[in-house]
């Protein structure tokens, strides 16, 4: 565990000491907290629970590096004394690189760490049985090591997050031993080597770079298809007027009622075997915004009236079928539901439905002979065999990602009227009645 370094103090002198060490473990949690992180990505800051309810201070922080991996630096102080010379004094700074198998910063994840401080220990039984004679002997030294660990984050919304994590590995210590007291004569020094749990934490974090939505930007529209209708509809009426003049209006009324069926590919990245949508992965809150741009469009327009929304969702081809197909389903349900809370006034209007592996979309070699197979997973199967696997790992790597999308089918209808006024004038003068 992280706080079996503590810090070196022998008197209250020294406290200006101790000051400054833990100036230096925050200045070190503030630059991890610097790094620059991806556009999509927020940093964050956190505390240990566990050893804040142990009286130690604790601070980190972590930020992304790459898709899949980040940086997490925690430090660890404890100055205190307590009643009968009991003291746990240390400072510690743990890095470490931590690696996230779906999207970052979210859910599963494992670690490789770094552990090195000083400590001052008198009257305390530590875990693990690492220095039996604490509780008769005093021990000041210093300590390095290294583990791995194992974590899983909870990401309650766009600013609190939980995550718990444990962690083995070696610590390699060197000490002096006192008899108890602060200037208890040395009998003693050594060195130590411990194998065991070097880490327990259960944090709390706050997402200080998370991302207010934006508002949707107006792009270019893609694949408008338009279905246009035209009604005509003529409408004559006289009008007698007085003095025997009579004028003809003829008013031409034209109606039209346009129909458009807006077709709109929505590409989000997804984690692997995941219907989540999450808007700080990838650029997914780009694409986001425009397609609620493209729905504003017509929206605002008020001679439109929209119709309904249909959303369906395809899944890749790697996998069981019948999971895919449900996997499917909830993608496009994920999608229905984002908009409905983008957009609560349209909900009525949104249908969605999952249409599983899309197949058609992919192009490989021999792809006419493996489609006459009706059993996907049979097709998988022999998608697989080919090259001896060299083909599927090519798809996979180029074509298959782009098949776990969504598609958006936007009906709107158009109502237009244009009226022409077309006047016939008696060209005879008006005439007056004797």
């Amino acid at each position: 565990m992280q706080h079996y370094f503590t810090h070196v103090i022998k008197n209250q002198s020294i406290m200006s000491t101790d000051y400054y060490k833990m100036c230096i473990a925050l200045f070190s949690v503030i630059v991890a907290a610097s790094i620059p992180a991806k556009a999509d990505e927020a940093a964050s800051i956190k505390t240990n629970l566990l050893y804040d309810l142990g009286t130690t201070i604790t601070l980190g922080a972590e930020a992304g590096i790459d898709r899949h991996f980040s940086i997490d630096v925690m430090g660890a102080y404890n100055p205190w004394t307590f009643s009968k010379g009991v003291k746990f004094k240390h400072w510690l700074l743990q890095p470490e690189l931590r690696w996230w198998p779906g999207e970052r910063m979210n859910g599963h994840f494992l670690g490789v760490h770094l552990i090195g401080g000083e400590y001052n220990l008198n009257r305390i039984q530590l875990p693990y049985d690492m220095y039996p004679s604490t509780l008769d002997y005093r021990y000041e030294g210093w300590g390095v090591g290294g583990g791995i660990a194992y974590g899983y984050r909870w990401n309650f919304n766009r600013r609190w997050a939980m995550e718990g994590s444990v962690g083995v590995g070696v610590i390699h210590s060197s000490y002096d031993r006192y008899t108890c007291g602060d200037c208890g004569e040395r009998i003693g020094s050594g060195t130590k080597t411990y194998v065991g749990p070097t880490k327990l934490a259960l944090s709390l974090i706050y997402r200080f770079g998370a991302k207010e939505p934006r508002k949707p930007r107006v792009e270019t529209v893609e694949r408008i298809v338009e279905r246009l209708r035209v009604d005509t509809v003529y409408i004559t009426r006289e009008v007698p007027m007085r003095d025997t003049l009579i004028r003809n209006l003829t008013d031409t009324i034209r109606e039209r009622q346009k129909v458009i069926h807006a077709d709109y590919a929505l590409r989000l990245v997804y984690p692997l075997s995941s219907s989540r949508i999450d808007p700080m992965l990838g650029d997914n809150a780009a694409r986001i915004d425009s397609l609620m741009a493209f729905i504003d469009r017509y929206a605002d327009d008020p001679m439109l009236r929209i119709s309904s929304i249909d959303i369906v969702g395809y899944s890749s081809l790697e996998g069981g079928a019948a999971r895919n197909l449900t996997l499917s389903e909830d993608r496009a349900r994920a999608a229905a539901d984002l908009i409905e809370s983008l957009r609560p006034e349209l909900a009525h209007l949104i249908y969605s439905q999952g249409k599983g592996e899309d197949w058609d979309s992919v192009d490989f070699p021999g792809k006419r002979a493996i489609m006459a197979d009706p059993d996907l997973d049979s097709r998988e199967r022999r998608l697989r065999a080919i090259g001896g696997g060299s083909l599927f790992r090519s798809l996979l790597a180029t074509k298959l990602p782009q098949t776990r999308r969504i598609e958006c089918v936007i009906n709107y209808t158009r109502v237009t009227t244009e009226i022409e006024h077309l006047k016939s004038n008696d060209n005879d003068s008006p005439t007056t009645a004797h």
